[in-house]
């Protein structure tokens, strides 16, 4: 997030100085041929530094990774900024990459890696590459800013095979095509290389419109689990493949023993995305299953608080983590939507030890109070938590508050708690 804060500011900076536009051109090779292609190419050679885009043969499952690599032959330090990242004209493959050059390294220095899905309709090779790079010194004075445009004499190709997942649940499947996109299941299983549960999904833009892309949730068994990573926009006519994972701890810490059924919130389209902190929106696609397990019971194991139009809240219990500076309190919660609609649940008129958290906020600085707000499926429950922050130690307050139920875009008010909720100091 920091340094995302601060590439954001240093485009201000951008905007003061004329910047190159590189034209469309071929690049020398800089690596012997594979498989009618090669492994390296150089993308830039100027103000002492040099670009590589190189193909890494060791990677995990699913993906073809490339990573950039960058020579710097001064001796000062530099930042590199390296965004708009585009194969092939049609596949978006990144956000901005950002490296901070020591000076006379003298080796390699590799931002972070680029990966992309192999899929036999994706990319099986790189031919072209555009981005917009930033080279500013230890003072944030642009050196370069560059717009490239490169088309490749030979195309990047990997040396070795890439096997999908072995313990995959679902084939590749379409999950929506119309006018405007196109949703395809890459893959979705557990990787058995790092005990991860993971979804890829190609996201093709069919409209005429720039759109976002990327998976914002994962459903299984009915139960929620935020899973957004990064937000790609693509223009008319790109691609991007979107990648979600899940941790199996977290799955057995839902309760969930085997798998019946998944869903992925998919994000497409900029008119579902509330724009709220902790919603980024979009729409439940289920997904197909080849396999399937047994499914089992994962609802609350709690104190049933309150219940409006089917859709109940649980209270789990009270956690609390100190730190030699302060701390916060955690109380868990439940929410289980028993309805056939999806329902974005929130909370209100929310009050500590008797007092409207705003004005016992300003009388306890340092102190904050987070309630998750968040959507449950249909048919589906999720937990949630308050959690109160402190710099030094004070003790457990009562927290009293609604549950207010609304429309998944939020713009509706579908329900209001019956009753006002309190959670006792323990």
């Amino acid at each position: 997030m920091m340094r995302k804060m601060l590439y954001g500011m240093l485009l201000l900076g951008i905007l003061l100085f004329t910047g190159c536009n590189k034209k469309p051109m071929d690049v020398q090779i800089s690596a012997s041929a594979k498989a009618e292609g090669v492994s390296e190419v150089v993308l830039y050679e100027e103000h002492g530094f040099t670009l590589n885009l190189k193909a890494v043969d060791s990677i995990e499952g699913n993906r073809k990774v490339y990573v950039a690599e960058i020579f710097n032959s001064t001796d000062k330090a530099f930042t590199i900024y390296m965004d708009e990242i585009v194969f092939n004209d049609i596949y978006v493959v990144g956000e901005t990459e950002v490296f901070y050059m020591k000076p006379l390294e003298g080796c390699k220095n590799i931002l972070e890696e680029m990966a992309i899905t192999a899929y036999t309709e994706g990319i099986e090779s790189i031919h072209s590459i555009e981005f917009h790079l930033s080279i500013r010194d230890e003072n944030y004075q642009v050196i370069d800013d560059c717009l490239i445009d490169m088309d490749f004499v030979q195309p990047i190709v990997h040396a070795v095979d890439y096997n999908l997942y072995k313990d995959a649940k679902a084939e590749t499947q379409i999950l929506e095509e119309n006018e405007s996109v196109k949703l395809t299941l890459i893959e979705w299983g557990k990787n058995p290389d790092n005990n991860h549960v993971t979804a890829v999904v190609c996201i093709e833009n069919a409209s005429d419109q720039i759109i976002p892309a990327t998976i914002t949730g994962m459903m299984i068994n009915g139960v929620y689990f935020r899973t957004t990573d990064k937000v790609n926009y693509l223009k008319p006519g790109q691609k991007c493949y979107a990648q979600s994972y899940l941790l199996e701890n977290d799955i057995e810490n839902a309760g969930i023993k085997s798998i019946e059924e998944v869903a992925l919130m998919i994000l497409s389209d900029e008119a579902q995305n509330t724009g709220t902190h902790n919603y980024v929106g979009g729409v439940w696609y289920p997904i197909q299953l080849s396999e399937k397990g047994v499914s089992e019971a994962t609802l609350a194991d709690g104190e049933l608080l309150d219940n409006v139009d089917g859709i109940e809240v649980f209270y789990l219990g009270m956690d609390e983590t100190q730190w030699s500076e302060g701390g916060y309190y955690t109380w868990n919660l439940r929410v289980v939507n028993g309805t056939d609609e999806h329902a974005r649940v929130g909370w209100m008129d929310v009050f500590v030890n008797g007092v409207p958290y705003d004005q016992w906020k300003e009388e306890h600085p340092g102190c904050d109070l987070y309630i998750a707000n968040g959507e449950v499926g249909a048919n589906a429950n999720r937990a949630v938590s308050i959690n109160l922050s402190y710099d030094e130690k004070i003790a457990r307050p009562e927290i009293s508050f609604k549950f207010h139920i609304r429309s998944i875009g939020g713009s509706s008010v579908l329900g209001i708690g019956n009753e006002t909720i309190f959670l006792m100091n323990e």
